[in-house]
């Protein structure tokens, strides 16, 4: 969440993503995550945050309150006053991930939007099991510690519910088959463009994505990476780069 979390009387639905890292030995990992908004039932927990917001507040201005940050300080206090007068729910961001050697996105997404549906409200809320008995948490992930993940130029299928879910790990020179959205691509860039990224991917030039969208990087770098099959990227991937180190 690069803007921070922030807590919404009105949470939006479910939103999955996906995610690409490097692992110690430089393969590649690949994840996918849902985020979610939980409604704050404990006290605790709702006085915990005022007391984060507090001390945020405090460090924040205690050393440069001027004029100009005194309009921002009246602002945030009153953002304290807010959350403590709540008469309404209020809901926090929670962010779940499943990470794996293998792109299995389409089994990820698919497991995880189960465990979900949306109310006429437009709240989020639990699907089979009720919240007090399990954890989301727990439940997935005693769940896909019992699917065993398929040998290279293997497939495995099981049951979610009324749906048949399939986990293929392709093998080294298999056609990469994506397990994502492909019209991303397609629709974010012109042939032109992706004819020029192919290029650059094939004389080992440096290549940057630049997207107001973060869900997007990860399909488009994977798809035009896909693109140069049989040959393969080789070099430093860097899923996620802030603009202060463009130019480095």
């Amino acid at each position: 969440m690069p803007r921070g979390a922030r807590a919404r009387t009105r949470p939006p639905p479910p939103a999955f993503f996906t995610f690409t890292g490097w692992n110690s030995d430089g393969s590649k990992l690949y994840g996918a995550g849902l985020e979610v908004f939980e409604k704050l039932e404990d006290l605790p927990v709702i006085g915990l945050l005022l007391l984060c917001i507090s001390l945020y507040i405090f460090h924040k201005y205690f050393f440069f309150l001027n004029k100009k940050k005194r309009s921002d300080l009246k602002r945030d206090i009153s953002t304290i006053f807010f959350f403590y007068n709540q008469t309404e729910d209020v809901y926090v961001p929670k962010a779940l991930a499943f990470v794996s050697h293998y792109p299995y996105f389409f089994a990820f997404d698919t497991s995880f939007f189960f465990f979900f549906f949306m109310d006429y409200n437009n709240r989020c809320l639990w699907h089979v099991i009720p919240k007090k008995l399990i954890r989301l948490e727990d439940l997935l992930m005693h769940y896909f510690y019992d699917i065993p993940a398929p040998q290279p130029g293997k497939k495995i299928a099981y049951d979610l519910g009324r749906m048949r879910v399939l986990l293929a790990c392709p093998n080294e020179f298999d056609i990469p088959i994506m397990e994502l959205p492909s019209e991303i691509l397609y629709t974010q860039l012109s042939k032109d463009r992706i004819c020029m990224a192919v290029k650059l991917l094939l004389l080992e030039s440096r290549v940057m994505i630049v997207c107001a969208d973060l869900h997007n990087l990860t399909p488009i770098c994977e798809l035009l990476t896909s693109l140069i099959f049989p040959l393969r990227w080789r070099h430093l991937y860097i899923p996620q780069l802030c603009r202060a180190m463009v130019c480095i």
